[in-house]
């Protein structure tokens, strides 16, 4: 047995029941045509005797308490030789714990115990062609990136930044859906911020500021637009997709005229989704690159709120973007530019959505009836 999920109720037994939608676990875990296989001599997925495994890893989920168990070997996963990447080392101090002889408990978020087998697949290969091949596929290579960020494998992590940016170019990113909205031609108004920082000044700022078009981002502080975005949600007023895409432009432009002075706490401020929950195609990319560079981070998980935001606005009109930057070569180099993280969640969005389309197409052309929806 390679490997068995166990639930723990909550009075502390174990159950050897497992949840519907978690069943068939070792089916799912086998090596596959996708699945880098381990070096033949030291094997986690092999039986365990037959290995001759020293350490048990309990992966817990954090959300219900499920868990994977792995047996492993010390002379890959803890001195990770020849590798020497200091991976374990952080993670035992802070989350993990010793339940028995050689035996360890790991609790982490449910997305990442999910890809943990897929790390030690990378730990454990020594064979430079076999990763790759088991990289060069865009899922799984973002349940690694989303792993080997999370416990900070560095070596992995350029692999795979590497990877996605490779992939990120116009023959590769494909077209989105045809039923995207289109994005707003105009802004509205033109009117220049004022330098003026009086109380009524910021009223008329805060009233006015999904309106604006033109600014002068020297007078748009960060501490001045924040100050501004909380007056205007407490006049609760009513505010359109369109209002928010606005105000979007006016923190993005903010963002990135201020980036060398903006720490990655105000940037979150700034980007809540209370102040925008709708992002304008243009400024997504902007905040996206802004967020970049400042070194994306957040306490709870792997991919912040105004990531999600952002994502979603890209692929609104996935098709139109790329129309709109098709001859602009500086578009594509911004786009691999951003974190691997969101390229991934494009990447495969993208292609999803295009694959889709084919589908459609290919079954209208055949003149059989589509089944209803």
């Amino acid at each position: 047995m390679v490997s068995k999920r166990t639930t723990i109720t909550a009075g502390g037994n174990k159950s050897n029941s497992t949840s519907s939608s978690r069943t068939s676990y070792q089916q799912q875990h086998q090596p596959t045509s996708t699945t880098l296989k381990s070096d033949e001599s030291v094997n986690w997925r092999g039986d365990r005797l037959k290995s001759k495994s020293d350490w048990t890893i309990h992966v817990v989920r954090s959300d219900d308490g499920s868990r994977d168990i792995y047996y492993v070997h010390t002379k890959v996963v803890d001195d990770l030789s020849p590798r020497r990447v200091p991976y374990f080392e952080p993670i035992f101090k802070d989350s993990m714990r010793q339940i028995g002889d050689r035996t360890s408990e790991l609790t982490v978020p449910s997305e990442v115990a999910e890809v943990f087998d897929k790390l030690l697949d990378f730990l454990y290969c020594s064979d430079r062609r076999r990763e790759e091949e088991f990289l060069f596929n865009v899922k799984n290579g973002l349940g690694l990136y989303k792993v080997a960020e999370y416990f900070h494998v560095e070596p992995l992590q350029a692999m795979l930044t590497k990877f996605y940016r490779d992939q990120t170019m116009p023959f590769h990113v494909m077209d989105g859906s045809p039923n995207a909205a289109t994005m707003p031609s105009t802004r509205g108004k033109k009117v220049l911020v004022s330098g003026e920082r009086s109380k009524n000044e910021m009223e008329k700022f805060a009233r006015s500021m999904h309106e604006l078009e033109f600014v002068d981002e020297t007078k748009l502080e960060p501490a001045y637009l924040l100050k501004t975005l909380k007056r205007r949600k407490e006049m609760n007023l009513t505010e359109s997709k369109r209002d928010s895409e606005n105000i979007s432009c006016l923190v993005a432009l903010c963002t990135k005229h201020y980036r060398e002075k903006m720490t990655r706490s105000f940037f979150y401020k700034l980007t809540q989704e209370s102040f925008i929950p709708h992002i304008d195609q243009e400024a997504a990319l902007q905040l996206l690159t802004v967020e970049t560079e400042l070194g994306f981070w957040t306490d709870t998980d792997n991919f912040s709120t105004v990531q999600a935001r952002c994502i979603q606005s890209l692929l609104s009109d996935w098709k139109g973007l790329r129309r709109k930057f098709d001859s602009d070569g500086a578009f594509w180099k911004t786009l691999r530019g951003l974190s691997p993280n969101v390229l991934g969640i494009l990447l495969m969005q993208s292609t999803r959505t295009s694959q889709g389309n084919s589908r459609s197409s290919s079954t209208a052309g055949s003149g059989r009836d589509q089944p209803p929806l």
